[in-house]
């Protein structure tokens, strides 16, 4: 019984109900043995919701067969039903609707969908944007050789990998995609999202760094007593280097992959930005040095390296391999339009839709969602889209509203966006301010001059900051 039939079934379950697109991401890796904590490394939720979305799941079904299903039993009970007669016609029937649903061709290319068929995804609904796509996402746009290039990279013993783009560009995603891959190739993954660390922790380096092992053990489900490892003496640098040599790469037999997800976080706390970053590149060279520590593989996600207080040379942001976020080319931009066509809600010309879009937003991903989402769910029509999205009647009307705070209440941004918007051509700003408002995804470079990123940037900031 695959994966996909399991789900199957349970949708024929739990009918007149039937499986969310959050309730399938957590069935399908239980059903290939996957504990709550590597469904949360893999899909980017958060432990706790991933355990409470499966116990759920779990009492659904068992009020659903009136028997007690669990996560250590659901596979062998979801077996006997499948021997069911009238269970294992209804999945032949549906699976045969599926595979001639997902068959939709666009200038005679086929996009395959695993299981999530346009029929299905079309009944279940969209996900509203701006959250990490998960991995079964049809809407997950691949860029040319960035996937390929950053799985080869985590392969690479003692391997830092940074991934950079401005803010919801979709770095968190592939991130996700990666720690599958790096799992998929049996190594041991833990994420951490610096942003979850609470005020006090991110006080001093040293409870930093105790939160931080903490996470590794708790993730790992290690036996280890964080108290047992730390020497006060040593300063919690060396304790915590300790603690990755004898007390975690000593006990695995394989990899371990330790990705930090916005990093940027902590440049706000110039004492801790100045005294962990250069650990981590510390624990990256210690590859060179030990063999242990090439079974250590960083992924470090971030917006901008450009800091005025970081020392480059002492930093993790000029070694290992970068990969950066770029745009998505116009090509991919269409594709993106083409997946939503199963979603669609009403008749729209999506060639058409796209032209006109892609003018006022480029390849920009979130604004590409917006856009491709409020149009298939039948909220808005593409005149009323594009007369109203540089105003506060628009579909951006929060996203650009929430820049705008930003850029207000930051010294001297807006002075150099509206310097910039108000030009024809490129501008030079102060290298600093630039790349501030680079990393909130408002600019783009062209050689050592910024323009806005796009036309509805310019638009907007125009009347804004007039």
């Amino acid at each position: 019984m695959t994966p996909e039939e399991a789900l199957a079934l349970v949708d024929i379950i739990i009918k007149p109900n039937y499986l969310n697109s959050i309730q399938e991401l957590v069935l399908h890796p239980c059903w290939l043995g996957r504990t709550y904590q590597e469904i949360s490394a893999i899909s980017g939720y958060d432990p706790d919701y991933v355990r409470v979305i499966g116990s759920k799941l779990w009492q659904t079904l068992s009020i659903s067969l009136d028997e007690k299903v669990t996560k250590h039993n659901f596979r062998a009970v979801l077996r006997e039903q499948m021997r069911k007669p009238e269970f294992a016609a209804l999945i032949e029937q549906n699976q045969a609707q599926d595979t001639q649903a997902a068959q939709t061709s666009n200038q005679g290319r086929t996009f395959p969908i695993p299981r999530q068929s346009p029929i299905s995804k079309q009944r279940r609904g969209l996900s509203f944007p701006g959250n990490p796509l998960p991995l079964n996402s049809p809407l997950y746009i691949e860029r040319s050789t960035v996937e390929t290039n950053a799985y080869d990279a985590i392969l690479k013993p003692g391997m830092l990998l940074r991934i950079k783009a401005p803010q919801k560009m979709g770095k968190t995603s592939l991130m996700i995609r990666v720690l599958s891959h790096a799992a998929s190739q049996q190594m041991v993954t833990v994420r951490l999202n610096l942003r979850q660390a609470d005020g006090e922790i991110l006080t001093s380096l040293d409870r930093f760094l105790r939160w931080f092992c903490s996470n590794v053990i708790q993730q790992l489900q290690l036996d280890i007593q964080l108290e047992n490892c730390w020497d006060d003496s040593l300063g919690s640098k060396i304790s915590s280097t300790i603690f990755l040599q004898n007390y975690v790469l000593s006990s695995l037999n394989v990899p371990l992959v330790i990705a930090l997800d916005e990093v940027d976080y902590l440049f706000e706390k110039k004492s801790l930005a100045g005294d962990f970053l250069p650990l981590l590149r510390l624990w990256h060279e210690e590859s060179n040095n030990l063999d242990i520590w090439q079974n250590l593989r960083l992924i470090v996600v971030h917006c901008t390296e450009k800091y005025p207080l970081l020392d480059l040379n002492h930093s993790p942001f000029n070694v290992g391999v970068p990969i950066e976020l770029m745009e998505l080319e116009q090509p991919l931009c269409l594709e993106l339009a083409t997946r939503y066509r199963p979603f669609l809600a009403t008749e729209v010309d999506l060639e058409e839709a796209f032209g006109q879009i892609h003018g006022l937003i480029g390849g920009h991903p979130y604004l590409l969602n917006m856009a491709f989402y409020h149009l298939a769910k039948g909220n808005v029509n593409v005149e009323t889209l594009l007369q109203d999205a540089p105003t506060q009647m628009g579909i951006y009307k929060e996203h650009l509203r929430t820049h705008l705070v930003t850029v207000q209440q930051t010294p001297g941004l807006a002075d150099a966006l509206t310097t910039i918007v108000r030009a024809n051509s490129p501008v030079h700003v102060n290298v600093l301010t630039a790349y501030r408002l680079y990393s909130l995804g408002l600019i783009k470079f062209v050689g050592n001059d910024v323009c806005p990123r796009c036309e509805l940037y310019r638009q907007y900031f125009r009347y804004q900051l007039n």
